[in-house]
């Protein structure tokens, strides 16, 4: 089976958290390829547990643009919510 495609938004806390998830294997169909912070001071810790092997985005239109993934974990401030998820349900993404 291959494996589906994470794109994380938001790499503070909770979207770190659940990149140790896929660090411990507990998601066995999935991968992260791409992260997304508006600050990207907080992909030291996704450069340090991944390094080159995802990609790193700015800008979420970008990341969901870029072909990089099939599912967007969004892990931004509740508020940031509905506009993210519709951006990338628009750009025909699965949405978490």
């Amino acid at each position: 089976m291959e494996k589906v495609r994470f794109g994380i938004v938001g790499c503070g806390n909770m979207g770190s958290s659940h990149a140790k998830n896929f660090l411990a294997g507990k998601i066995q169909n999935g991968r992260i390829t791409a992260v997304c912070d508006v600050n990207p001071i907080k992909f030291k810790y996704f450069e340090e547990n991944f390094g080159d092997t995802i990609k790193y985005f700015t800008s979420a239109e970008e990341m969901f643009k870029s072909g990089e993934c099939d599912v967007v974990m969004i892990c931004t401030p509740h508020y940031d919510h509905p506009p993210l998820a519709i951006l990338a349900l628009d750009c025909g993404l699965n949405c978490i």
